[in-house]
Formats: structure tokens, sequence, C-alpha cells
């Protein structure tokens, strides 16, 4: 009798690095705001950075060589002119009204996009996009795991809870990473999943689990975000074809975003309808001004006069903010990005998102990355009124490129699952 003994292959120099680098700028992106509770961690960041610069410089070759087809082309071009502009940015304000001079943060930022690019064709031409969801489902369920038994224990690291602030940041980054596992996990559920009665279920279970901690934490703009992506992840699920080619659609994302900003200028008719003051008062406990967005919106477009280009510097938003407007941050997640890096870079990184859903439009298989797209849009319905465009938010647009621009014959075993 043959007795075959198994052993796990070795992991290759290039597996090696493609953790290594993946991590790195996984906890780049998910750990932004970590440093709010544990100001050493901004330390960190840079170090993480260089660490995935250097698993990822062999990959520059790839780059090279497949940059002129179609389906990176656009997108890398675009995101070298925003990285550009970022950069000119700085530049301009490297004297500046607020804050401090932004070229580390801009470097940073430049830095992890073009990391993200990198991981992009690695992921794609590799046909690596399991690995990557695989890893990233992992890290943001060890995180949440982490910050739930710290709420529900009543861990206290450092004194934060009584300046309301937990390990992973504000009340808004503890909710909106319970939203991206239920989406992570959902995409990751979609080669088995057919919807039944249980799956349902589990999907119910996990939208009350994270409307639990989203009260827990009383964060009530992020109790309408769970409710949001539980309804989009339900039509998504159940709906006919049209509606996710209809969210698919790069023309509808880019109506959806400009439409986020229009609400600024809009808002105070909006909020003089009896209804929603009645909503908003005795529903969701707010005033009428909207915690102060309302003067916020008014006075935006004096307070920017000659820094509409290039804005006041990346990472001054919030310095800002608070001598212009009194307040924390522009309270709405286009204009937060225009008040630190101007129009210019704003506009192309809207462009950037809305040529990668053209790419997703064009892919046969919507079904599998469509709990992204719904974290996606309830990102920018939230960026209405709160700051959502963080560098977790660039990351799950990468993650929806780096799935379409997989090789054919792994698109088409996708789409044979379903």
């Amino acid at each position: 009798m043959k007795i075959q003994l198994h052993f796990r292959r070795r992991l290759a120099l290039e597996d090696i690095r493609f953790y290594i680098c993946a991590l790195c700028v996984l906890s780049y992106a998910l750990l932004e705001h970590m440093s709010i509770g544990i100001p050493w961690f901004s330390g960190m960041k840079m170090p993480l950075l260089y660490i995935a610069g250097l698993c990822a410089l062999p990959e520059i070759n790839l780059i090279l060589k497949k940059f002129r087809i179609r389906k990176y082309f656009y997108v890398t071009c675009v995101t070298i002119v925003l990285c550009g502009f970022l950069f000119l940015s700085a530049y301009m304000n490297k004297a500046p009204r607020f804050g401090v001079v932004p070229y580390r943060n801009t470097y940073r930022l430049i830095l992890y996009i073009a990391e993200l690019l990198i991981l992009t064709f690695w992921v794609s031409e590799k046909g690596w996009f399991h690995r990557i969801l695989q890893l990233t489902f992992g890290y943001v369920l060890l995180i949440v795991l982490v910050v739930d038994v710290m709420i529900f224990a009543d861990i206290d690291l450092l004194g934060m809870k009584e300046n309301d602030i937990y390990i992973i940041g504000t009340k808004f980054s503890v909710v909106y990473m319970h939203m991206n596992l239920l989406s992570l996990w959902l995409v990751r559920m979609q080669d088995q999943l057919t919807f039944s009665g249980w799956q349902r279920a589990r999907l119910i279970a996990g939208g009350v689990a994270a409307l639990i901690v989203t009260f827990r934490v009383n964060c009530m703009s992020g109790v309408l975000g769970c409710v949001m992506l539980l309804l989009l992840l339900w039509r998504t699920q159940h709906g006919k074809r049209l509606t996710r080619k209809l969210l698919c659609s790069p023309r509808v994302l880019l109506l959806f975003a400009v439409a986020s900003v229009l609400f600024v200028f809009v808002v105070q008719m909006l909020i003089s309808i009896p209804a929603v003051s009645y909503f908003i008062e005795s529903v969701l406990g707010r005033n009428n001004n909207l915690t102060g967005r309302v003067q916020i919106y008014e006075m935006f477009s004096g307070k920017m006069q000659g820094h509409w280009l290039f804005g006041f510097g990346m990472g001054n938003a919030n310095a800002a903010a608070m001598a212009l407007f009194g307040y924390a941050n522009a309270q709405n997640a286009i204009l937060q990005w225009v008040l630190q890096t101007g129009m210019l870079v704003t506009v192309l990184l809207v462009a950037l998102i809305v040529l990668v859903f053209d790419r997703l439009y064009k892919n046969q298989n919507l079904q599998k990355m469509m709990p992204m797209v719904a974290l996606i849009y309830v990102y920018i319905a939230l960026g209405t009124v709160e700051t959502t465009f963080s560098m977790s938010f660039i990351l799950w647009v990468f993650m929806l490129l780096m799935y379409v621009n997989q090789p054919p014959h792994i698109l088409a075993q996708e789409h044979k699952k379903r």
C-alpha cells in the first residue's frame, strides 16, 4: 500500500514580497486614523510605505511592459497626472496659511497611490485577486474583533474613552470598519452564494451586529450608512441584472458624486421642507443646521478664494476648516479634498473612480464585486455630510480594478461559476 505525503509548497520569494507589500499597504489604509488615539503610530506610516515600496520595486518592469495596454493605460495616465498635481499643490502651499508644510503628507499620499497602482498590475497579471481578497478580509476581521472586544468589555487604553476615541480612530472609523467587513464577506462568498434563506439570515445577522455597534458608539450617520448598505446589498443580490448594470454605470456614479456636492448648495432649501425638518429633529435627534454643516456650506465658496486650484495643502484640511469655519473639517467628502488639495486633484480623483467603474461596467461578471460597488456608493452618499473619502475608500476603488483587470481566462472562470 502506497502512502502519499503531501507537503505544503514553499512560498517563493515573489510570494513573500507580495504578502509583505500588501500587508504594509493595507495597514496604511485601514489604520489611517489610528494615530488619533495613539499618536506614535503616525511615525510608523512612512516606514510601512517604504517597506512596501522596496517589496514592490521589482514589479516596475511589469508596469513598463503592460501600461500601454488599454485596460491599464488611461488609469495609469490619470494616476500619474493626479500625483503630479498633488506635488504641485504641495509646492504652491510651501508657505502654508494654516497647518504645516504639506510636503511630507503629500509625498506619503503619492507613495501610497503609486504602490496601489503597482499592486493592481501585480494582482491582475498574476491572477492573485483571491489572495488580496482573503488577506484583506482576514485583516479587517481581526481589526473588528479587537475593536468590538475593547468596546463591549469596556477596555480603555491611554484614557481614549474620555475623548470618545477608539483604538482605530473615531466612532466613524469603528462603524466604517464594520461596513467594510460586511461587504468583503459578501464578495468573498460570491463563488458559493445562492442567497438561500440561510444566507439571507447571515446577511441580516451581520447587518444587525453592525447596527448594534453603531448604536453603542452613538454614531447616527453610521446608522444611516449601515441601513443604506444593507438595502443596497439586498437589492444587488435579489435584483435583476439591469439593476447591477445601472449601479456599475460610470455615468450614474458620476451623477451620484456630483449630486453629493450639489447637496451643499440646496441643503438650506431642503431643510425648510417640514417633513425633512421633522426627520432631522425628531428621528435623527439633530438640529436644523445639521450640526453646523449649513454654516460651513454657506461660507465655503467665499473662504476658498485664491485657493480653489491647489487648496491649503495635503493634511491641512482640518486646520484650515477650524480656522475658516470653526469646525474640525468641511463635513463633505469632496469639499474636504478641495479644501486640502484643490479642484485639480479632486476632479482627477473622481475621474479615476469613473474610469474604474467604466472598466467594471464592461465586465461580464458584475455580481462578484457588487458588494464592493454598494459600499462605494454608501461612502459617496455619506460623503454628502461626512468626510468619507479616506485611504481605505481609495483602496476599495483599486480593488475593483484589480478584479476586472485579471486575465480573460480567470474572469471567464468566474463568470461560469455564476
